[in-house]
């Protein structure tokens, strides 16, 4: 009896090892988006709204608010992750211009993206809708 035991101890850990490892592969390839970045730097250098609406809205997908107690809107690690997305692009540096920060309904939020190219600095800067009703939503892009 105690051979079974230890045959089916042996195979539920072997069970929740598959089951644990395919939940993190699905984590993992949830958010495997495409994004170019040299369409995105190219629509920061000129602010062309539509380059950087498609591949920032690539980029906000799959950022669904969770609000809570202290984040009506939901969105404040959306924000971050979509800051952190932005900033794996080895040519652009973008940080955050304020969370929540313009007050229409929903607020708005803005990304700051500076990019260098041929030694001269280009920024813009990136509305975010911020609404706790949907994913962020790419609003347009504009100077300083």
């Amino acid at each position: 009896m105690q051979v079974n035991f230890k045959i089916l101890l042996n195979f539920l850990i072997f069970l929740s090892l598959i089951l644990i490892t395919s939940c993190l592969t699905e984590k993992e390839e949830l958010f495997q988006i495409d994004i170019n970045c040299d369409s995105l730097q190219i629509g920061v250098i000129k602010l062309d709204k539509f380059l950087v609406g498609s591949e920032i809205s690539k980029l906000t997908i799959d950022l669904y608010p969770k609000p809570t107690s202290e984040d009506y809107y939901g969105h404040a690690k959306n924000f971050d992750l979509l800051i952190e997305r932005i900033n794996t692009c080895q040519n652009l540096s973008a940080e955050s211009y304020g969370y929540c920060g313009i007050e229409t309904y929903p607020p708005q939020s803005e990304i700051l993206i500076e990019t260098l190219f041929n030694r001269q600095t280009y920024r813009g800067i990136v509305d975010i809708l911020t609404s706790k009703d949907t994913t962020l939503i790419y609003l347009g892009i504009h100077g300083e």
